[in-house]
Formats: C-alpha cells, structure tokens, sequence
C-alpha cells in the first residue's frame, strides 16, 4: 500500500527520487508538493465551489483550508515512511504535527506568489501566468496537470518550449552587485551627516555570517567610501548610509522598504563586492540534486525564487538549506552571482 502510495503521487506530480536520496527524504519531497497541490485543488475544486453563492467568489479562510489540509498531510504521514524529526514541532500528535506542516506550506505558497492573501486572512487564487527564468518556466494559477509540468517545493515548473506567452518577472532592483555600488554612489540622496545616536558599522572583509559583520563605528578611523551603520539600540531598523571623503562625512537615510523586503542585504553584499570579498555559500554536491546552505538571508525577490525552486532540507520550516535539482541549477548559479555571492562545494 505505502508503494503504491508513494508511485502513484510521485507519478502525478512528475516527482523522481534522486540517486543518493533516502526512502525518508524522498517521501517528504512528496508529501511537501503534493500538499501543496492540495491547496490549489481546495481553490479551484469543488470545495470551493460549493460555497458560492449567486455566482459570487468566495475567498476561504486560511484556517478553513489548513484545517483541511492538516487532515491530508496526516493521512500521508500515517501511511508513508517519514521520519517525524524532519517536522520539527512541540506537538506530538500527528494531528497537531499535520497542522503546523499544512501552516507551514501555505504561507511559503503566498511567499512565493503561488496564493494570494487578502483582507482578514482570506486566500485567493492568482491568475494563471507563465513566468521565464532561463530555460525554465514557472507556471503560477489554476493549471492543467500533464508530463510536462513538474512539481518542484510548492511550485510548478515546465520547460521553455512552446511556451510564447511566457515572461519574465518585473523586479525592482535589476543592478548586478558590481554596479550596484556606483548606484548608490550618484543616486542615493547624500546630505551632510548628523549623526547623533551611537552605531555599529557593517565591516566589509568577511565571508562570516552577516549578522556577525558589525563592529562599534568610529568616525575617525572609518576608510573612504560609501558603508552602512547602524543604530546600536535599533532591532530592526535604524539603518544609515555614511560616505567618507577625506574628514567630510555625507549620510543618506534607509527607506524602510529596504529593511521590509530584505533589500538591506543587498547592500552589503553590494559593499563586500566593491570590497573585494565576495560573499560564500556552501553547496553539498549530491548528483542530480544540490543542497545549498545560505550563509546570510537573500533579497525576497531573489528568495522567492530559490524557493520557488527547491525543497527544504534539515526541517520542513528551513528557509536556509534547499534541496534543488541540477537541471535547475544554472538559475541559482546566476541569481546568486548576480548579488554578489561566492559558492563553496
């Protein structure tokens, strides 16, 4: 029953088990995407459509279809080899653990575009379009499932071909790292510095975690050029930009926007760049699939991507190790180089 189980979804989703794969790992790549397939059936299926009234679209609360889809992921859990661990939880029912994985899942789908989440909590479908990255397409909204289309994390994928009314996803920030610096040179609005508080100052060097890169700042012993301080009594936030040319020091203030959607760190992976040490992540080679392990957090756009892209790895909450497949693995070579970052096998 389990095999059959197992082949019959991994059939559906056009799901493979890669060569140095576990019966555990692969069956937790399975039950991830096939969840997630489960809440576009809730969307788009009968489910949904049952509760319309006068032809009026109705918009599910998240709880409805968590609730729903915890009872799916039990059933998967109970009948297929999976090792509990992976679900790292402080519940220890498997009801409870069902609910927590289905949350899980649902919020990485309206991270990554696939959902969207609207006024009190409600969920809605997004209109189907074909997204390009390179020789990949990602194909977002209602679909029709065929050989062609493979599930990869809580994502759908198809390859370039007879694809014509594809395109390519419009990005903010579309400035490579080596020339993002000269960017924030000539555009950001610099004034004269009055800085006050008492900061901490991004030492750029290091291949360390970000998080471990910050030192007190002292005006005086700070080189030339453009850095990043901040605000010592700041959590989050409290970010400046310094200039320094010879004893003069110019600022520019962060938008928040730039804290919000994580673009802080392309910054510094920006002033690290300009710096001459590039930032490194590790990738664990494993064949036809690579583990990559994020040393610091990405900018969500190009986030969204990898994980659009790829499986977690340690626990199905890791947003900072992914399992991606090598067929797809020139976008992350590119996405990652593009920012500025080093890989280390």
């Amino acid at each position: 029953m389990q095999n059959e189980l197992q082949i019959r979804i991994a059939k559906d989703l056009n799901i493979f088990r890669f060569n140095r794969e576990s019966e555990n790992e692969y069956n937790q790549r399975i039950v991830y995407s096939a969840a997630s397939l489960w809440v576009r059936t809730l969307l788009y299926g009968n489910s949904i459509n049952d509760m319309r009234k006068d032809g009026l679209i109705v918009y599910p609360d998240i709880l409805y279809v968590q609730s729903r889809l915890s009872k799916v992921i039990g059933a998967y859990i109970k009948s297929l080899k999976m090792n509990l661990d992976w679900i790292e939880t402080k519940h220890s029912k498997i009801d409870e653990i069902a609910m927590d994985l289905a949350s899980c899942i649902i919020q990485e789908m309206i991270y990554t575009n696939n959902i969207a989440e609207i006024c009190e909590r409600k969920i809605a479908a997004v209109p189907k379009r074909y997204y390009r990255y390179g020789d990949w397409i990602q194909v977002r909204g209602q679909m029709s499932y065929g050989q062609d289309l493979l599930s990869i994390g809580v994502s759908q994928w198809t390859q370039k071909a007879n694809r014509a009314d594809s395109t390519e996803e419009q990005r903010v920030v579309a400035t490579k790292a080596s020339k993002y610096y000269e960017l924030m040179n000539h555009h950001f609005r610099w004034e004269n510095a009055s800085l006050t508080s008492t900061y901490v100052i991004f030492k750029e060097g290091s291949t360390r975690a970000y998080s471990k890169c910050w030192v007190p700042y002292v005006q005086e012993k700070t080189s030339e050029g453009i850095h990043i301080i901040k605000e010592t009594n700041e959590f989050n936030g409290g970010y400046v930009m310094v200039k320094h040319t010879g004893k003069d020091v110019q600022m520019a203030t962060i938008d928040p926007w730039y804290i919000e959607t994580y673009e802080i760190y392309r910054i510094l992976y920006a002033l690290n760049v300009n710096h001459g040490t590039r930032a490194q992540f590790k990738v664990k080679d494993e064949g036809d699939c690579k583990v990559l392990c994020f040393a610091s957090a990405l900018p969500d756009y190009e986030n969204r991507i990898i994980l659009s892209i790829s499986w977690p790895y340690r626990d199905y909450a890791d947003k900072y190790s992914r399992i991606i497949p090598k067929s797809m693995w020139p976008i992350v070579e590119r996405i990652l180089d593009d920012l500025g970052i080093e890989l280390v096998y």
